[in-house]
């Protein structure tokens, strides 16, 4: 590291033993992927190490939602961040719900109040943290990104079940639309995910060596740094479900390409953690991506996985071949989906 800025990997110096000097590209602060065949090729200009000053913690009271608080507070003071409490009152929702006319003020003084009521039942997993707090009306899916992006968050931490009915802040569809449209990390709490432990010790990072997964092992880098967790390297060469396109006198060459990225891809990112002087190690599974990935933070019992996500406007997708998204919905671990910074998803 040089000038209190983390860089992927040991930074070169020039004859005078200055940093050296790289060229920004139409991308922002961020050179072009790092990654080509496993090997580094341009370097990114990173952010400095100090992350997550501003969490946003949307909550409806539930238990999931305690959960997440219970993380989130954690997070902020690993990072000496502030929570952010939100609530959304879905005031459209509940009058298709009462009253085929529309709420009245009776009916949304009573939504508002349980909004409060909902930011009360997560604060006790605060203590020790600066938070805000703040009831909005709108769609929840809606609501949470702008608030997001109108207060500068670092992050957004989310349950992924909370209450059915005009309550349902934090069920899994309302998570994943706020997953598609920011471009901020957030970090995703299922409610069968063990409690919090002590700290992060384990973190796992996916990777293919792609720019998506650069700037995810970036974050894991960045949070590992923070909390003192080991970085787990981890790639899935899913040669099945690639070689049915192929003819059957190419699938031989074909696997051992993939078989070979796979590994450097994984051997980068504990070349990244060394450089940083973080325990790492890294794996290689062969499989669909989703089964390998679960089957090894289960199997090592990790704390968080990290994944690259990209949320594109117009299209209002998850952009990896829908992994980050089927991970959101059928893992039992908290996930933190990464996305690429908007100047670069642009």
């Amino acid at each position: 590291r040089a000038a209190g800025l983390g860089y992927c990997g040991s930074l070169p110096s020039t004859a005078d033993g200055n940093e050296p000097q790289y060229p920004e590209t139409a991308a922002g602060p961020w050179e072009s992927s790092p990654f080509v065949a496993g090997r580094v090729s341009t370097w990114p200009r990173l952010r400095p190490p100090i992350m997550y000053q501003q969490i946003q913690l949307p909550t409806d009271g539930s238990e999931h939602a305690k959960q997440a608080a219970a993380h989130a507070g954690w997070l902020a003071r690993q990072t000496d961040g502030r929570v952010d409490l939100l609530a959304v009152v879905d005031v459209q929702g509940a009058a298709g719900l009462f009253n085929a006319g529309g709420a009245d003020d009776q009916i949304i003084g009573r939504l508002r109040a349980s909004a409060e009521a909902g930011i009360d039942a997560v604060t006790g997993a605060l203590d020790g943290v600066e938070t805000t707090r703040a009831v909005l009306e709108g769609s929840p899916a809606a609501a949470i990104p702008r608030h997001a992006r109108a207060r500068d968050a670092d992050l957004i931490v989310m349950g992924t079940h909370g209450r059915t009915g005009a309550s349902r802040l934090v069920s899994g569809s309302v998570t994943e639309a706020v997953t598609r449209k920011v471009n901020m990390p957030v970090l995703v709490v299922h409610e069968a995910d063990p409690e919090l432990p002590a700290r992060y010790e384990s973190i796992v990072v996916a990777t293919d060596g792609g720019p998506m997964a650069t700037h995810a092992t970036e974050e894991a880098l960045r949070l590992a740094e923070a909390t003192g967790a080991t970085v787990h390297g981890v790639s899935v060469a899913d040669v099945g479900g690639m070689a049915r396109y192929l003819p059957d006198t190419q699938v031989g060459e074909f696997q051992g390409g993939v078989e070979q990225a796979a590994a450097e891809a994984a051997t980068r990112v504990t070349e990244l953690a060394e450089a940083r002087s973080l325990e790492s190690t890294s794996a290689v599974r062969e499989g669909a991506p989703v089964e390998e990935l679960i089957g090894y933070l289960s199997e090592t019992g990790a704390d968080l996985l990290v994944v690259g996500t990209h949320g594109r406007r117009g299209t209002d997708r998850l952009l990896v071949g829908s992994t980050t998204e089927r991970l959101i919905r059928r893992a039992e671990f908290p996930i933190l989906a990464v996305h690429e910074p908007a100047s670069a998803a642009d």
